[in-house]
């Protein structure tokens, strides 16, 4: 006990508060001596993890994602939800909604039906003035909201959680120039311009190859609405008209790429943003290159702790921003 005591920087005294259930102790003590007891292999670690969670308040937290569709949010939510119910500073109870299809109205009644229920929202929204008059009303309500993967150019929006889109876009246009031919055109898609996430990491390529001495035709941007079949479909026809030689695909398509680059007689450099079980067995088979993308786990903690700090302390100051470093991934190891 007195190890806990002194590595902990409380009195002994306290220790035997938390242990004895002798009077309340402020929840961010007692996950402070949690944190030093677990560190140093206290024995008594169980009993104040459980004086936690009998102090801990009860809340609900919303997540506001994609189609369920998708590899990569389904995947997502079923970290969020596990995340949430480990929370040890709250009683979280998780609420997941995914949109049915990329539509700012499906957004915005889905950041209405989750404030129903929950006291702060993690949600991957467009950035847009719609979506900004949402966020002000339901801050108006007592509903926080926290922006993921890409952020929310709205005051109202709390935090925001995910790598830098700009240095995303610059390691792809690095990559794209170290591994494709110096001749044909690069086939450039997204999945909407309504992501500012979208938007910083195609200006962050551009940026890059402008630099770069080459002579590739990068093409104009076209957009996938976050679909994989829309993707395939634009990669088909660029494929049968044009000379490609890259594909750069920013969110949501790229499983439809990999359709359509599996019966490409010529070899293309392929990359993406969007990691999941089945883009690393293309990358595997070498039909991507790499995946640029956002930190899973990372983002996750990050979020739920942020959500959790709201819960316990409300808004403090300014609005934080939670860069993570992208994660790269490529075949050799995944």
């Amino acid at each position: 006990m007195q190890d806990v005591a002194d590595i902990a920087g409380v009195s002994l005294s306290t220790v035997d508060r938390i242990l004895n259930r002798r009077t309340n102790v402020r929840s961010s003590t007692l996950q402070h001596v949690l944190e030093t007891a677990e560190r140093i292999g206290f024995y008594g670690s169980p009993v104040i993890r459980d004086r936690l969670s009998e102090q801990a308040p009860s809340c609900t937290f919303g997540f506001l994602l994609n189609p369920i569709q998708r590899t990569l949010y389904r995947e997502f939510a079923e970290r969020l939800v596990q995340r949430t119910l480990d929370a040890s500073c709250v009683q979280g109870t998780p609420k997941v909604l995914h949109i049915e299809r990329l539509s700012e109205e499906m957004m915005i009644n889905g950041l209405y039906r989750l404030a129903e229920y929950c006291q702060v929202i993690a949600a991957v929204v467009f950035d847009t003035p719609a979506i900004h008059a949402a966020l002000r009303d339901l801050t108006s309500q007592g509903c926080a909201v926290i922006a993921m993967f890409t952020d929310v150019t709205s005051p109202e929006c709390i935090a925001f959680v995910g790598a830098d889109p700009t240095k995303m876009g610059r390691g792809a246009g690095w990559i794209m120039h170290a591994l494709s031919p110096d001749h044909g055109q690069v086939l450039v898609l997204s999945g909407s311009p309504q992501y500012s996430a979208h938007r910083a990491y195609i200006a962050g390529f551009h940026s890059y190859m402008s630099e770069a001495p080459h002579s590739r035709r990068i093409s104009p941007v076209q957009y996938t609405a976050e679909n994989d079949s829309q993707a395939e479909s634009l990669v088909r026809a660029a494929i049968a008209q044009q000379q490609v030689t890259g594909i750069v695909m920013v969110g949501g398509g790229l499983e439809g790429v990999i359709r359509a680059v599996q019966e490409s007689v010529t070899p293309l450099t392929v990359i993406g943003t969007e990691s999941s079980q089945s883009i690393d067995r293309a990358l595997v088979a070498h039909e991507v290159d790499a995946v640029i993308s956002h930190p899973l786990a990372e983002v996750v903690e990050h979020t739920v702790s942020l959500m959790e700090d709201f819960i316990l302390s409300g808004r403090r100051g300014e609005r934080k921003n939670c860069f993570v470093k992208a994660e790269i991934r490529i075949s050799e190891i995944v």
